[in-house]
């Protein structure tokens, strides 16, 4: 006969069991519910009256009901660094993408300009992946560069802690800006090695090229000598400047900018099934400028320090920038665009010890089990 006490016991025992069978699901299938098969929209939100801004709309990849993108073509190069990205990885991501759409003259989905109101909604949207990219413009003697972002449609939303989070499939978003008022202006490139461990497989020197409105307009080369860094300074403010690395074998780029510096971070290992795209700097696709053919040599400015630097503490601020990243508080406040997902609760987590973990505590239920039988078969 079977005691409360034996039977409370089993109970819990097999509630136990269940919990750890639900440890077992995968992370997006508690982090999110499924996504519908339904049109979207985006708004962007910026400033009131700036109706020279204009912004370009891509369509980057295709995203799963259980949210897994998949890229789409004129992106498939990309497709390894879609899934499993921390928001410094989005932020990244969409720096680099933002060169290359203007690098490559990838089409975009939609083009469009702000109304009186400072906004501009892209309406009629599939579910999806999307880059949005503001190109530099002009207002009242101020220029004005939107940062590129990448966005998830639709986008997931937790109102609170306690709430519970749901599916967004009518976005608005602030996209983050820098303002200038210089005529000229400065730029930095500098190179991390994120290597430790295989700095003998580390390239003698690197190849950088400087875009301007996507287009190259100098090269320099990057080495021991001038500290894997370089400046170039009096570039026109009138158009966007940005880098590209030409490809570096066993290393996978990662983009920043802060204030005036680039930063090119190598991490060792370049993901496997990467290809290079066709007419990469340096091939006929693209060629320089004609009208500035300038190459100085890569020691003509030569900084202070000698160290070649590695990966810096996450929250290192290079330099102090003349570009202000902020706009006025009283003017946008942010909703952070950089990240895809407003609610990433987990990124950057393992999940792999859970099933083994699981499976444990499965099997240690089983042992407990089969010796409350064998003691009730031994008392009868």
């Amino acid at each position: 006969m079977i005691t409360a006490k034996r039977f409370l016991r089993r109970v819990s025992a097999a509630v136990v069991c269940m919990a750890l069978c639900v440890l077992c699901l995968p992370s997006n299938a508690r982090a999110y519910g499924p996504i519908e098969s339904r049109t979207c929209s985006l708004t962007v939100d910026h400033l009131r009256g700036h109706t020279e801004a204009r912004f370009r709309l891509y369509r980057v990849a295709e995203v799963s009901a259980d949210v897994e993108f998949t890229a789409t073509r004129d992106f498939r190069e990309y497709q390894n660094r879609l899934n499993g990205q921390t928001s410094a990885g989005w932020r990244s991501l969409a720096r680099q993408m933002g060169t290359d759409v203007m690098y490559y003259n990838t089409p975009y989905l939609e083009r469009g300009t702000l109304n009186a109101n400072g906004r501009l909604i892209f309406s009629g949207l599939s579910t999806g992946l999307y880059l949005v990219v503001g190109e530099r413009y002009q207002h009242g003697g101020t220029f004005y560069e939107p940062m590129p972002f990448l966005i998830c449609l639709p986008n997931w939303e937790k109102p609170s802690e306690n709430a519970a989070g749901r599916w967004n499939y009518d976005v608005i978003v602030r996209p983050k800006y820098s303002i200038s008022e210089e005529e000229t202006v400065m730029r930095r490139v500098l190179k991390i090695w994120d290597d430790r461990g295989h700095t003998k497989e580390r390239p003698r020197e690197v190849t950088v090229d400087l875009l301007r409105d996507g287009v190259v307009w100098d090269t320099v080369t990057l080495t021991e000598r001038n500290s894997w860094r370089y400046v170039w300074e009096d570039l026109d403010n009138r158009y966007t400047w940005t880098i590209r690395e030409r490809t570096v074998s066993g290393y996978w780029p990662t983009y920043g900018f802060e204030g005036v510096t680039f930063t090119i971070t190598n991490t060792y290992d370049t993901p496997p099934g990467t290809p290079n795209r066709p007419g990469s700097p340096g091939n006929p696709g693209n060629p320089s400028d004609p009208r500035n053919p300038r190459n100085p040599p890569s020691d003509s400015t030569e900084l202070d320090d000698p160290d070649v630097p590695l990966a810096p503490p996450p929250d290192t601020e290079l330099d102090d920038p003349n570009v202000p990243l902020a706009p006025p508080p009283d003017e946008v406040e942010l909703d952070d665009p950089d990240i895809p997902l407003e609610d990433l609760p987990h990124t950057g987590q393992l999940w792999w010890p859970v099933p083994l973990m699981a499976l444990g505590g499965i099997f240690l239920f089983l042992l407990g089990w089969i010796r409350n039988r064998r003691e009730e078969a031994n008392a009868e």
